[in-house]
């Protein structure tokens, strides 16, 4: 029979033991590389493990979401007669800071989420030229794994049937 103290001292030991799990997960995340087209564009993405890629197209453009269980999103944007930057505006997404590095602009802020209950989520939007990329609804632990998602992605000129063009650009 276990006594209230053993019982105490066990529930402590297991929230001790599924907190540094879930540390160890996010320190040691799974990656994988990923290459899309959006028109002119070749976007090499080096994106955590467990993605699902879900592409919207309409007349002026097309966005590429890659979402996560947690609700986590990655997206690329590019397009027209859609209000650029495209989080800043919305209500629920609050800014904190604009950036420019390298000639990429960085927006920075935090997400009002709809459950109370979600602990605080971010996002940041990064503009290349011409293509929109954003994370969004990401919990402050991980914002390491999705700012290297950003930092480290890579923007190349492609045209059709001749390849790659030779004044491809990097994004840092």
């Amino acid at each position: 029979m276990i006594s209230g103290k053993s019982s105490f001292c066990l529930i402590i030991f297991f929230l001790m033991c599924t907190g540094m799990g879930s540390m160890a997960q996010t320190s040691a995340q799974e990656s994988k590389i990923v290459v899309d087209t959006l028109f002119n564009k070749e976007i090499r993405l080096v994106l955590p493990d467990g993605c699902k890629k879900q592409n919207y197209f309409y007349d002026e453009g097309r966005f590429i979401d890659y979402c996560y269980r947690d609700g986590c999103l990655v997206t690329l944007f590019k397009g027209s007669l859609v209000k650029t930057p495209l989080l800043p505006d919305d209500p629920n997404h609050h800014l904190q800071s604009i950036d420019t590095i390298n000639n990429v602009v960085i927006y920075r802020g935090w997400v009002e989420h709809p459950n109370p209950y979600v602990d605080k989520r971010v996002w940041r939007e990064d503009k290349i030229k011409d293509i929109y990329i954003y994370y969004d609804y990401v919990p402050v632990e991980k914002i390491p794994i999705f700012d290297n998602v950003l930092n480290t992605l890579s923007v190349k000129d492609i045209t059709i049937g001749s390849g790659l063009l030779p004044d491809s650009i990097s994004k840092r």
